[in-house]
């Protein structure tokens, strides 16, 4: 069971994403693993089914030697299809988003799965001619009840045997306490310089990621986990003779339960979180798949990427709903608000009519005069 989507929706999601936008000709990239190569299996059955084609289909990974990098950079580059799906982890597609950032090529739309949409690897001010217009998916977010007041209360003089707090500490306020493994790494010279930490900070006064509830999305789908437990615990709890899951009706009983049967409970839940959404897992024992749609635009403050969110996806909702954007928000390769052409061929004008090109696939095509007794 699982609270995070399977990458089959977020496939589902990429295609259906490339079928809004109306492009018919693409570029798949995927880890060369069990998580790009069946997410990019998926994505190849779904676009057949919307007469989309791929030109060219790529495996990649960070152990890829220079000379396969940039081969692969060189059929990138020679493609005429401008999209590039990516269902990869960061680590192995940031060698050709740093290869393409050395060549300054800067015309392509990226199609970033999750695992690497929102990562501070790839985004980096010296990538971001490159990847800036980037569309991606991230996974869903919420509030977290009493979360932010929980960690406006921590602090290592309390906590001093958390080692989570204690980073906690050094990240936020860019510091280092006196006996951290990391200041002996500094005076090494293996980590960059920081001063000490007084214990007088004041975390009530700064913003962190940590206290906007925006960048919670694993931490928010944890706690969708837990809280998915303490309910079917509470169903167990609850349970009244004859109305109970197991054999005749009967509850489990919450002192002598067994894992089996609290499975068997949070197969069968239904509630509402705290942020109004209805929690159900379905046959699968997967939750309905919801990712909110992300674009990389450039801060005009700092120059830094800023993760714009344009939209969502609710696998709740039927085909042809379940996808919505709004396309007023994106800005393509960090500028534009025109949506980029990826198609193998121009639409024909009138007059004219589709002839097949040999060898080609269906995508591509030829305009070629109506015959006097046609009409197209």
């Amino acid at each position: 069971m699982r609270t995070i989507p399977t990458d089959e929706h977020q496939a589902t999601a990429m295609a259906d994403i490339i079928e809004y936008f109306q492009w018919n000709w693409v570029i798949a990239v995927a880890s060369d693993d069990d998580y790009g190569r069946p997410g990019i299996e998926k994505f190849e059955k779904e676009i057949e089914e919307r007469d989309i084609c791929i030109h060219l289909n790529e495996l990649i990974s960070q152990y890829f030697e220079d000379h396969e990098i940039k081969a692969l950079a060189d059929r990138i580059e020679n493609s005429s299809a401008k999209v590039i799906v990516v269902f990869a982890s960061a680590p192995d597609v940031e060698p050709l988003i740093k290869e393409m950032a050395r060549r300054n090529f800067t015309d392509r739309i990226w199609l970033a799965s999750e695992a690497w949409a929102s990562s501070s690897l790839i985004a980096k001010p010296e990538y971001l001619d490159v990847v800036a217009g980037t569309i991606g998916f991230a996974l869903k977010a919420g509030h977290i009840s009493g979360f932010r007041e929980f960690l406006q209360q921590v602090h290592p003089k309390k906590d001093t045997h958390n080692e989570f707090v204690r980073e906690f500490w050094e990240e936020t306020f860019n510091c280092y306490l006196k006996d951290s493994p990391r200041l002996r790494e500094t005076e090494r010279g293996s980590t960059t310089f920081r001063p000490l930490c007084t214990g007088d900070e004041d975390i009530t006064s700064v913003e962190t990621p940590y206290l906007d509830y925006t960048h919670l999305r694993i931490s928010y789908n944890a706690y969708e986990a837990v809280y998915s437990i303490a309910h079917a615990l509470q169903d167990i709890l609850n349970c009244r003779p004859g109305q109970g899951l197991f054999a005749n009706n009967s509850c489990a009983d919450i002192k002598t339960m067994e894992a089996w049967q609290v499975l068997k409970q949070l197969r069968h839940l239904n509630y509402t979180n705290s942020m109004g959404e209805r929690i159900h897992f379905d046959e699968n024992a997967d939750l309905a798949a919801n990712y909110t749609i992300i674009n990389w635009h450039r801060s005009s403050e700092d120059g830094s990427v800023v993760f714009k969110e344009v939209g969502y996806y609710n696998g709740h909702m039927k085909r042809g709903a379940k996808l919505f954007i709004d396309k007023s928000k994106i800005l393509w390769n960090g500028h534009s608000s025109e949506v980029p052409f990826s198609n193998c061929s121009e639409d024909c004008e009138p007059g004219t009519r589709k002839g097949i090109i040999d060898s080609m696939p269906t995508c591509c095509f030829e305009c070629t005069e109506c015959s006097g007794w046609r009409i197209q």
